[in-house]
């Protein structure tokens, strides 16, 4: 089996900075086993905590811990995630679409916030 020697990082900026990990995940051809379809890299351990810390509050800011137990659902989310052994990219995808999910909401009450204000002539409390 030949290994790739000239992968090289592809790094993706996401929240304000560059990620990459240095180990390099290769890539089976289901076609022809003998080579590689190519190369990626593994995501570090340091991206999943962050994928999982931006998934928590992502959770949390839809109140979908409302009715639940938040230790066991990132057990379960957890448990998943390393079963799926997803790459460094579709790590950093998974984060993004959390981060999101915070900022959308957030818009979302903004919004609500500013048409509650000029429907009412008033100013909301901010809770």
């Amino acid at each position: 089996m030949t290994v790739a020697t000239a992968t090289k990082p592809h790094p993706i900026y996401l929240a304000g900075r560059w990620v990459d990990s240095p180990d390099v995940l290769e890539v089976s051809n289901p076609a022809d086993p003998d080579n590689p379809a190519g190369s990626t890299y593994h995501a570090t351990s340091e991206q999943y905590e962050r994928l999982f810390a931006n998934a928590s509050e992502a959770l949390e800011i839809i109140a979908f811990f409302k009715t639940r137990f938040p230790e066991h659902i990132m057990r379960s989310v957890r448990s998943l995630a390393f079963r799926a052994n997803p790459d460094a990219r579709e790590i950093e995808l998974m984060r993004a679409m959390a981060i999101e999910v915070v900022r959308a909401t957030e818009r979302e009450r903004k919004q609500h916030a500013a048409a509650l204000e000029r429907a009412l002539g008033t100013r909301p409390s901010d809770a």
